[in-house]
């Protein structure tokens, strides 16, 4: 390459005497990089001398939107049969106008689907999927479908949304969002705080509680959700329910050995046709209560053993009041979560007559008994049989004796009166 006459001046390169160079090139729309590539070349003389200053490159980006994606369900968590309504909004952060911007979600699997309403634009059913499309977004501006379904089976389900518009967009990870929404029996009662399974130790809270209220009746039945259990060692687990009266039963033990539970709900009920394994995966469904165990031990202030692994023996207790849930981690190595907590559900019937009691009187004790399990029942005694007498609850514990439960008690002098209570 021959030089140019004036072209190398006091080591600036300047044709035609011009130190400034300027370059123009079009951008591809969408473009999100482009490069300027400059080649110098000194064949001036033998001597290499030859430098450029880039005092400063300018650009400018292609039309670009940004859209970002939300979604929330109400009411949470919501009953079977009952329409649960999810919100979806398609948000323009700019900096330009999106143009023909469009949303997808789908009904979910296991709902019916009732309703579909825009903000703006027009909305369609095909195929399971509720497609909308929005029109023209501006900047800072959005818009809003609201699409609601009839759930017809308990769980945990997961709805997604996805927008997107003609507009390129330069951050198209916000174009998606999810909500994951909680199904239940009609009448259940939820604690939706995760349960924090440490390694060794019990877990945080310790226990859990569900304070149920607005029953009439005994308990008749009782089911227990556990929502997204995760843990890398299920067999460290130990979980025990304790009613509001102290009635107690363990849900789950020595289960799974070391196989990983990842967002696994399990729900526990003496109806269901099968118990947890022993040496398998645990997998969502609906299970015995199951203990594969001995000796399990739970840290105060949880009651002490031995522990019935069937819920029938809630039935007949008190239904309202607090419910406990105690989890222990009973070897080191390990930890996990319920990550969405838990629930309960409650079925009643008319309260029964109260079993029946022996008294007898022996070297200066009154010896009370009445049939084991009679779950609720409270111990209480009166001085004076009359209308509007005060009756005091009597807190000696109940030894279990040959099908029995029975209470020493000091003969004291006068009259003693003794009655069971459904409590609490």
């Amino acid at each position: 390459m021959r030089p140019l006459p004036g072209t190398e001046l006091n080591g600036v390169l300047a044709p035609d005497g011009d130190p400034i160079l300027t370059f123009s090139a079009p951008l591809a729309p969408g473009s999100t990089s482009n490069t300027l590539t400059i080649i110098v070349a000194d064949t001036s003389d033998e001597v290499l001398d030859t430098t450029v200053y880039v005092s400063s490159l300018q650009g400018a980006e292609a039309p670009n939107a940004d859209l970002t994606a939300s979604i929330v369900s109400s009411p949470e968590p919501v009953s079977i049969g009952s329409p649960l309504t999810y919100t979806m909004t398609a948000l323009n952060r700019g900096p330009d106008i999106a143009t023909n911007v469009t949303l997808v979600s789908a009904v979910p699997s296991g709902m019916t689907f009732s309703t579909v309403t825009t903000s703006q634009g027009f909305c369609f059913l095909n195929g399971g999927f509720v497609n909308c499309f929005l029109n023209n977004l501006a900047r800072g501006s959005n818009a809003q479908v609201q699409l609601t379904v009839i759930p017809n089976f308990e769980g945990r389900f997961t709805n997604t949304v996805t927008i997107a518009s003609d507009l390129a967009d330069l951050r198209s990870s916000n174009n998606v969002a999810r909500v994951v929404s909680t199904i239940a029996e009609p009448g259940a009662f939820f604690n939706t705080t995760s349960v924090l399974i440490s390694d060794a130790a019990p877990a945080v809270p310790y226990p859990s509680v569900i304070n149920v209220s607005g029953l009439s009746g005994a308990v008749s039945k009782v089911t227990v959700t556990l929502s997204e259990l995760n843990h890398t060692f299920p067999a460290d687990i130990d979980i025990l329910l304790v009613s509001p009266t102290g009635t107690k039963a363990l849900l789950m033990s020595d289960v799974a050995q070391g196989n990983d539970a990842q967002s696994v709900s399990l729900k526990f009920d003496d109806s269901a046709a099968s118990f947890l394994p022993q040496f398998g995966t645990l997998v969502s469904g609906t299970y015995k209560p199951t203990n594969f165990g001995e000796d399990d031990n739970f840290y105060p202030p949880a009651p002490a053993g031995p522990y019935p692994s069937t819920l029938s023996v809630f039935n007949g207790d008190v239904p309202n009041g607090p419910w406990s849930l105690y989890v222990m981690d009973d070897q080191g190595a390990d930890a996990g979560s319920i990550a969405a907590g838990w629930r309960l559900t409650i079925q009643t019937g008319p309260l029964g007559a109260p079993p029946g009691m022996d008294i007898s009187l022996r070297n200066g004790e009154v010896i009370i008994s009445w049939p084991d399990p009679s779950p609720g029942y409270l111990l209480e005694s009166t001085d004076v049989l009359s209308p509007g007498a005060t009756w005091t609850h009597l807190t000696n514990t109940p030894a279990p004796i040959a099908g029995r439960l029975r209470v020493n008690l000091p003969a004291g002098p006068g009259n003693q009166f003794y009655r069971l209570r459904k409590g609490p």
